[in-house]
């Protein structure tokens, strides 16, 4: 999503725009997808992306590979894609299961008019309220970074045999900022949605991850740039 521009009012916002503006005569394609996890920028890299010839693959990434591999419940051999992605897979399961099952049929049309109930719903938010906070799953940490690392292998060994330069660019996180805006204060602050302890346990971990990262990737000889370290991020506001 950082990558593709979620939030940005217009394209002249993005980082696309402003790398075309300092890199002239190149151009750069936006291939940032919201959501994607390094398994699938792989998959589109090699399924679509390549077919436009470029000379140089950017991937812009590893916060979500971190962030959704930690504190969403899933399989080790899960990892590497948006759990969305397996949530409308099961969705599509059990849209089958109605159609072919009189049972599921009914239990789903109960929950759809349940749903719509204003009681039924105030009485949903009510208990979802005390349900306790979503902590990280340090564990997945290093089956975390293995994944990451070999996905961006692949896509730097496909790169290569395309004749494609690759590099990688690990997105920032706000907690490795010095100097926050009022905004990025608050966020911080409040936390994700059920998760009121992202300021307390994430930036540690995302550095820990990278870290570990980096060590494979150097050691592949894949090149990157950690955007983390660079002073003018964690010491001005404006950036």
């Amino acid at each position: 999503s950082a990558a593709f521009g979620l939030g940005t009012r217009n394209n002249e916002e993005t980082i696309e725009h402003a790398l075309e503006q300092s890199l002239k005569p190149y151009r750069i394609l936006n291939a940032g997808v919201v959501g994607f996890l390094s398994g699938q920028e792989l998959t589109y890299l090699v399924t679509e992306l390549i077919d436009y010839g470029p000379s140089t693959v950017v991937s812009y990434s590893g916060w979500n590979d971190l962030f959704d591999s930690t504190y969403v419940e899933r399989n080790d051999d899960e990892l590497g894609f948006n759990n969305n992605f397996f949530s409308i897979e099961e969705r599509l399961l059990l849209d089958h299961q109605t159609r072919v099952s009189p049972f599921r049929s009914f239990g789903r049309t109960a929950e759809a008019t349940l749903n719509k109930s204003l009681l039924f719903r105030r009485i949903s938010q009510r208990l979802s309220a005390r349900v306790p906070t979503k902590g990280m799953n340090k564990n997945r940490l290093d089956a975390s970074v293995l994944t990451y690392a070999r996905n961006l292998r692949k896509m730097a060994l496909f790169s290569r045999a395309c004749g494609a330069r690759f590099i990688v660019i690990f997105q920032p996180d706000l907690g490795h900022k010095q100097h926050l805006t009022s905004a990025e204060q608050k966020m911080m602050d409040n936390g994700l949605p059920g998760i009121t302890r992202y300021r307390e346990e994430f930036p540690e971990a995302y550095g820990e991850f990278l870290a570990k990262t980096k060590q494979l990737l150097t050691r592949d000889g894949i090149q990157w740039l950690d955007v983390n370290e660079s002073t003018k991020f964690r010491e001005s506001t404006e950036e």
